[in-house]
């Protein structure tokens, strides 16, 4: 998940890939011991099998240089998962394998999504009551949550104060800030989450969750409503990706 501004949201999914795995729990359906024993294999038979397995579009194609340098780092054998459940994503019932460091998901024929980010949306909006535009925002979505990250900028010559945590909400979830920082000449610097600005010639950077969600297809369905200190963004979907469900491959 990167273009220029895409640190936020659609870079999470390659940031946990960093290395580890602990032990595999001992009670588990067929359907659990089925996809541990395939992920197994697949670290003993090396990342490019791992890699083989992943189901189109799971990763950026920007972004596959990037995960083979880091499959080569993470899928080192034996494959020890530390816990492991299912959970059901537009009709498609995946296996949610965990690891320390890394999340999979298999789906029914045996085809792996990457940290289980199960799809995708860009978002386009404006901002009202502030001199403040929306740079950049995009969502991914996981069995139970969907992450949302907003960058914003001023075309003003001095610092837009936000007040306290903004306020992202749609009609079936509430978002909690998770994250703020400041994007600038290539780089990312955690800001002062009570005393957020947006800065002139950087983007602040917000990222926002809602975690526990029983259908995380309709907590993607927008609009969303971005809120802060008397302004107002409202959010809509521009473009969405599926992994899995019908109609999502290709």
């Amino acid at each position: 998940m990167t273009r220029a501004l895409q640190v936020g949201a659609l870079a999470l999914a390659v940031a946990v890939l960093v290395a580890g795995a602990a032990l595999v729990g001992a009670s588990r359906g067929e359907r659990e011991a089925r996809a541990v024993q395939l992920l197994t294999r697949l670290y003993a038979a090396g990342p490019a099998a791992v890699a083989g397995r992943l189901v189109p579009g799971s990763v950026p194609d920007d972004q596959r240089p990037a995960l083979q340098r880091v499959l080569r780092q993470v899928v080192q054998p034996p494959f020890e998962a530390t816990a492991s459940d299912r959970a059901t994503v537009r009709g498609v019932t995946l296996v949610h394998v965990r690891t320390d460091r890394i999340d999979w998901c298999v789906t029914p024929d045996d085809a792996l999504v990457v940290d289980c980010r199960v799809g995708n949306a860009e978002l386009d909006g404006a901002v009202r009551g502030a001199p403040v535009d929306v740079a950049f925002a995009a969502l991914d979505v996981y069995p139970r949550k969907v992450d949302v990250a907003v960058v914003l900028r001023t075309p003003a010559d001095r610092p837009v104060r936000l007040g306290g945590d903004p306020q992202l909400t749609t009609e079936v979830a509430d978002y909690r800030l998770v994250e703020a920082g400041y994007l600038t000449r290539g780089r990312r610097i955690a800001a002062d989450r009570n005393a957020l600005r947006v800065q002139p010639g950087a983007g602040l950077l917000l990222v926002f969750t809602a975690d526990g969600l029983g259908d995380v297809q309709a907590a993607t369905s927008g609009p969303f409503t971005l809120r802060w200190d008397g302004a107002t963004a409202r959010l809509q979907v521009t473009g969405r990706t599926w992994l899995v469900g019908e109609g999502s491959r290709g």
